[in-house]
């Protein structure tokens, strides 16, 4: 009855060796897991900081169009009362000619 016994010491050995090998796959699954989560954590945080970047760009981008319009708007409004400047000059000039006209004759 010994070998007998020699066999199932052999197979308690096998059983263990692959408990072993079953135990250090799932420790190296776990660790990868670990190592996902840090990397996930990691592109979270890059994702908030690119998606502050971007409203910070959208908001610059904001200002400039106000700032383009505000500035478009002062300069129709210069050119308008230059505009008028020269009208109400050349207004003048004629009248004065008419007057000097009518004086002379």
């Amino acid at each position: 009855g010994k070998p007998r016994m020699e066999q199932k010491e052999q197979e308690l050995e096998v059983l263990e060796r692959e408990r072993l090998a079953l135990q250090n796959e799932l420790q190296r699954l776990i660790s990868g897991i670990d190592d996902m989560n840090y990397e996930k954590r990691d592109i979270d945080l890059e994702w908030t900081e690119l998606n502050y970047q971007w409203q910070q760009i959208k908001r610059n981008k904001e200002q400039l169009s106000r700032e383009q319009k505000e500035r478009h708007e002062t300069h129709q409004r210069i050119e308008h009362n230059l505009q008028r400047e020269v009208d109400d000059k050349k207004v003048e000039l004629m009248r004065e000619k008419a007057m000097g006209i009518n004086q002379a004759g």
